[in-house]
């Protein structure tokens, strides 16, 4: 379950601190200059627009490849995961740290909750770091790493719950909720795997890491809608 485990968002923050950082050469008149001759201060770049200057028709070429490969690679994640839990024969007596039902889905609606919070946690963190919290200055380096553990305690967390998940129920198609539910957990890893693609490459455009960790967070929330609040809410969705 993100959004959001990686070294990646605390990656892209220090790389474009070291470019709002990094002086423009006088030498080769990099940079602005104002009618004295000296260099002003250059003007800050937002981090999605890191490339759209500045990309050449053989970088832009690149970049599509690349994310051809990375939407392929979460893809394929989900599609497996959703065809073994079609093709699995569930096992309704595996327990989970509870002997009942009732204990089972208390446990689990629990430990989604905390996820919940964990992923919103991670939202706040990128946004902050990307510089997307009004009011607030540039985040620490510390909020990077704050950021990377969190997600890969959230990461860690989900293992279990989803173990269990597969082996128990497998994919349920018995219901809307179950479907959803089902897919939407499949879909998390999927995406999960494809955001550390995007971590790990340095050649995308500015709007794909948030647009992975974006969708991470809306996976998790999708899960905890369509089981912990329907457990809490007496096995009943709201407006439902």
């Amino acid at each position: 379950m993100a959004s959001d485990a990686s070294d990646d968002t605390a990656g892209a923050g220090d790389k474009e601190d070291a470019q709002r950082s990094k002086p423009h050469d006088l030498s080769t008149g990099t940079g602005p200059s104002n009618a004295e001759g000296h260099v002003s201060e250059p003007a800050r770049r937002e981090p999605g627009r890191r490339d759209r200057d500045t990309a050449t028709p053989l970088r832009r070429g690149w970049q599509r490849h690349g994310l051809s490969s990375i939407l392929l690679a979460g893809t394929l994640v989900t599609s497996a995961l959703v065809v073994y839990g079609l093709v699995h024969k569930p096992d309704y007596s595996i327990a989970f740290f509870a002997s009942s039902r009732a204990g089972v889905l208390r446990l689990k609606s629990a430990i989604a909750t905390a996820l919940l919070g964990l992923g919103l946690f991670q939202l706040l963190l990128a946004l902050w770091i990307w510089g997307r919290l009004p009011g607030i200055g540039i985040a620490p380096r510390a909020v990077g790493r704050v950021h990377r553990l969190t997600g890969m305690l959230l990461f860690l967390v989900t293992l279990p719950v989803a173990l269990h998940c597969m082996q128990a129920y497998g994919v349920r198609t018995s219901s809307v909720r179950a479907t959803v539910h089902s897919l939407a957990g499949c879909f998390f890893y999927g995406a999960f795997a494809a955001k550390i693609l995007v971590v790990r490459s340095r050649s995308l455009p500015g709007w794909a890491l948030p647009v992975a960790g974006g969708l991470l967070v809306v996976a998790i929330a999708v899960i905890w809608y369509s089981s912990a609040l329907w457990f809490f809410n007496g096995y009943r969705l709201p407006l439902s």
